[in-house]
């Protein structure tokens, strides 16, 4: 049966206040140089974005605060939008410091990875994706708190191709 959605509102950032976030669930779409809200987040997130020179082209990256065996101390995607190659993105689920909500953040380094992460969650496939990088067989009753980081392959500033590279769980 599908989940129905209730109550929802759309609003700008700059319209949000802090003691909102005490009570609900929350998507926020954009890195923080498009969302400043996402910065709330940054001590409870393992990949965070490198703020970089991009006046000069400097490409954006995810530092991997706590790399695993195998992974990257840092993630470089594209010095900017519209071109082909290798980008960015991650999903984070995150409980409320309240514990009466949920924030989602989804945040790419150039706006093609954003949308591509958007894509992979409306995506029953991508979906189920998710689920198998964070090692779950179904849907739980409870949250499972998470921060995933995707590859995206672009084409002319379209996505390709999406995958996720690693995930972590958090307990809460």
């Amino acid at each position: 049966m599908p989940h129905q959605l209730v109550n929802i509102a759309i609003q700008f950032a700059r319209h949000l206040q802090l003691r909102d976030l005490d009570d609900g669930n929350y998507i926020f779409v954009g890195s923080p140089a498009s969302n400043p809200w996402v910065l709330l987040f940054e001590n409870r997130l393992n990949f965070c974005e490198i703020r970089s020179d991009e006046v000069n082209g400097a490409a954006k990256s995810f530092r991997n605060k706590k790399p695993k065996p195998g992974e990257r101390e840092a993630y470089v995607g594209l010095s900017r939008t519209g071109v082909d190659g290798e980008d960015f993105a991650t999903i984070a689920l995150l409980p409320a410091e309240s514990g009466r909500g949920n924030s989602t953040i989804i945040q790419g380094l150039q706006q093609e990875a954003t949308e591509a992460a958007g894509l992979l969650l409306a995506d029953e496939g991508g979906r189920r994706k998710l689920k198998k990088a964070l090692a779950l067989d179904a849907d739980p009753k409870t949250p499972v708190y998470f921060e995933a980081l995707l590859r995206i392959s672009e084409v002319a500033g379209s996505p390709d191709s999406i995958s996720v590279i690693t995930s972590r769980t958090m307990k809460y």
